[in-house]
């Protein structure tokens, strides 16, 4: 059965990692009423439409997240999408960070959160941070663990901020998916 396109609402996506703008396309034609915001440190845009705004960031660079706070102040996501590097510091850093921008009810999507134990050279933590997949586990379960990034401050945020998170395997071994809902 052909899907629909949902036209009912109008609200923002942010698309972490959107390299040329493909997937982004498919957003706003999907969410015809939407705007979608895109994040990535290698411009290659090839798409353009009013709805459609990118940002220049870099998720290890701090003067590149203080330059996007500034131009996301007060920008509330239903759904906000990592699909950027893949590697293991860099999803954790997006978390802590992006979750801020997620409203009420919104959805935060990770998108290959396994990569790192496919590919080797993705794991950058030299054992100070655990896999994505524990991670999720353990703010399912209400458990702190020891990160390098995710202070105990940030996991008591993210304990008393998110309702659900539900994993997914997709079709390949690096194609798991996260679905994170904001209380």
């Amino acid at each position: 059965k052909k899907l629909k396109k949902y036209k009912y609402d109008k609200f923002r996506i942010l698309e972490i990692g959107a390299w040329e703008g493909a997937s982004t396309a498919a957003f706003i034609n999907y969410f015809p009423n939407s705007e979608v915001f895109c994040i990535d440190k290698n411009f290659r845009f090839k798409f353009k439409s009013k709805r459609i705004t990118f940002n220049y960031c870099n998720i290890n660079n701090v003067t590149d997240l203080k330059k996007l706070s500034t131009k996301l102040y007060k920008k509330e996501f239903k759904i906000i999408i990592d699909d950027a590097s893949h590697i293991l510091t860099d999803m954790v850093r997006s978390l802590k960070f992006f979750i801020n921008y997620l409203e009420k009810g919104g959805i935060f999507i990770i998108e290959d959160f396994n990569a790192p134990v496919y590919f080797k050279d993705l794991n950058d933590s030299d054992g100070k941070e655990i896999l994505m997949e524990d991670i999720l586990d353990n703010l399912k379960s209400k458990n702190k663990f020891k990160s390098s990034i995710l202070t105990n401050i940030d996991q008591e945020f993210l304990f008393e901020n998110i309702s659900e998170i539900e994993k997914f395997k997709g079709k390949t071994n690096i194609s798991d998916i996260a679905f994170l809902r904001k209380k």
